[in-house]
C-alpha cells in the first residue's frame, strides 16, 4: 500500500477529519484532498511526466503536505528541500537530483 492509497482510504473513512492543524486553522481530509489533486493536474498541465522528480521547497505548513502529495498524484518523484538553504545547497540539489519543476510560496 502507498502513501496516496492510504491517504485516499483516510478521504474515503474520514473525511472531516483533521489532515493538518496549524495555529487555529484547520484543514480536513477531503480538504486537502481537493487542493493536492489542483497541484497534481497544474504539475501535469505545466509539464511534469511520471518519474520526473519535483521539488517542493516550502515551509512546514499545511501547503507543504498538499504539494507532497499533489506531487505524488502527478505521478512524480518528490525530492523535498528545506526553504532555509543557502543558494548554492539549492543549486546542488537541483543539479544532482535532475529535478524538473519545483513548488514554493
Amino acid at each position: 500500500m502507498t502513501l496516496l492509497d492510504m491517504f485516499a482510504r483516510s478521504v474515503h473513512r474520514v473525511p472531516d477529519r483533521s489532515a493538518f492543524r496549524f495555529r487555529n486553522r484547520r484543514v480536513r481530509c477531503r480538504e486537502l484532498d481537493a487542493v493536492a489533486r489542483i497541484v497534481g493536474v497544474l504539475l501535469r498541465r505545466a509539464g511534469a511526466r511520471p518519474e520526473e522528480r519535483v521539488v517542493p521547497m516550502l515551509p512546514n505548513l499545511p501547503e507543504f503536505g498538499a504539494g507532497y502529495l499533489g506531487i505524488l498524484m502527478a505521478g512524480a518523484a518528490v525530492v523535498p528541500l528545506n526553504p532555509l538553504l543557502k543558494a548554492e545547497e539549492v543549486r546542488y540539489v537541483l543539479q544532482d537530483s535532475g529535478a524538473t519543476a519545483m513548488l514554493c510560496l
